[in-house]
């Protein structure tokens, strides 16, 4: 994970905390019989799990963003599923509520999106080369399985010309790999 230098900053004094309440219980282990420390042991083992419990939520957290975070650069090395799951993230940035993947096996239909009434079956290409019809066609006759309202084919790569006729033709929405970079960048919405 790459973190930032505050977040190391932090990890950092966390840890030294952890390692001095550490110290403390084991200088004083062996005064549990002794009324006077018995006090300051247990309220070192109070705060040591307090610290625990703390430093678990903010790695849990920071293992969640990063995790659920677009990643642009890395679209091309990706694999098709991690390439997907970016997309689920797009597309809940771009105001879909409901964003599901569909079975291995689909039937020319990734995700379906949904929001406001509108359901929107989408197919994920992620290619080296430019996408064509046959992506254009699993994602128009897939939407009937799924019963969804508008299609979508998205790619980190471009369109053949006649894959954007047939998308047109079909007003099936093409966002090829600029758009989806600059919608992801700049944080816009996709009309």
């Amino acid at each position: 994970m790459n973190y930032s230098d505050k977040d190391r900053g932090e990890d950092s004094i966390l840890l030294i905390l952890i390692i001095l309440l550490l110290a403390l219980f084991w200088r004083y282990r062996s005064d549990l019989r002794n009324q006077e420390h018995h006090l300051l042991l247990w309220s070192v083992i109070g705060l040591l799990v307090l610290l625990l419990l703390i430093a678990g939520y903010f790695i849990l957290r920071k293992f969640r963003l990063h995790f659920n975070r677009l990643k642009p650069r890395k679209w091309d090395m990706m694999s098709g599923k991690q390439f997907e799951r970016q997309i689920v993230i797009w597309l809940k940035n771009q105001g879909y509520n409901q964003v599901v993947t569909t079975e291995y096996y689909d039937k020319g239909i990734d995700i379906i999106a949904s929001n406001s009434g509108i359901s929107l079956g989408v197919q994920v290409k992620r290619s080296n080369r430019p996408v064509g019809v046959s992506a254009i066609r699993a994602a128009v006759t897939g939407i009937a399985s799924y019963g969804c309202s508008q299609s979508m084919v998205v790619t980190n790569s471009t369109f053949t010309a006649q894959a954007r006729d047939l998308a047109q033709a079909n007003h099936c929405q093409l966002i090829d790999g600029n758009a989806l970079r600059v919608t992801a960048r700049l944080g816009l919405k996709v009309q």
